[in-house]
């Protein structure tokens, strides 16, 4: 009788376990976006990223990128910051997506600069890196930023 039920208990916990996997692998696959908002909520910023990571891997969106880079940039994963800023400001569709977001193009820009003097360059190395994104009268905006890190 009592293996009965001890039998029953670990097939019931086994089939429990294994469905949680299965549903796991399956929103992982296929809702990436689900699982890192949900993460963010949670306060689980690591993971949150890496959910964020696998849903612009998959959508290649320029509006999931914009959320990878916000939640990097709270992070303060700066090799990230380099990557993803760089794609973002190199899309094709940039300039067309930043055009109703006042001042994002310069908001991109300045963490792009400074995920790269975070990274090992100077503030002038990275002004000199960034400054072909930028207008004229940006560039001291960023340079003011750079001056400002702590």
């Amino acid at each position: 009788m009592n293996k009965l039920i001890i039998k029953t208990a670990v097939a019931t916990l086994v089939s429990i376990l294994a469905a949680g996997i299965i549903a796991l692998t399956v929103l992982t696959c296929f809702y990436p976006k689900t699982l890192a908002d949900f993460n963010y909520k949670l306060g689980n910023d690591k993971l949150s990223v890496y959910y964020s990571e696998l849903n612009y891997k998959k959508t290649g969106e320029l509006e999931d990128l914009e959320e990878l880079i916000y939640k990097i940039n709270n992070l303060d994963e700066y090799e990230k910051c380099v990557t993803y800023s760089q794609k973002m400001l190199e899309d094709e569709g940039f300039l067309e997506f930043s055009k109703d977001k006042e001042g994002y193009k310069l908001y991109v820009v300045s963490e792009y600069a400074v995920a790269l003097t975070k990274t090992g360059l100077t503030n002038e190395e990275s002004v000199e890196r960034v400054k072909q994104y930028l207008e004229v009268d940006e560039v001291q905006f960023v340079k003011t930023v750079l001056d400002n890190l702590k």
